[in-house]
């Protein structure tokens, strides 16, 4: 597998990005506000476990994504149940 410095440089971002989005996600969802420490340690481990997922098998990578995008989804609209 060789990777390119763009290629590199494209994924190292993205990798970034989903971090955020997930910190993101537990700053605005639980009732609780999590501790600045425990924000950073499970948005680094979920940046992680997507490179990781897309270095050994980018389909499942690809699902893991809109698996949690649609978790994500269905909380916040109290899924199922109502809240619409």
């Amino acid at each position: 597998m060789d990777l390119s410095v763009t290629e590199l440089v494209t994924r190292v971002i993205k990798y970034l990005l989903e971090g955020l989005a997930v910190a993101v996600a537990m700053v605005i969802i639980p009732r609780r506000v999590p501790s600045l420490e425990e924000i950073i340690s499970i948005s680094v481990v979920a940046a992680l476990v997507f490179a990781i997922l897309d270095l050994l098998s980018p389909s499942v990578g690809l699902t893991a994504r809109q698996g949690a995008g649609f978790g994500l989804g269905a909380n916040l609209v109290k899924f199922p149940g109502g809240g619409l």
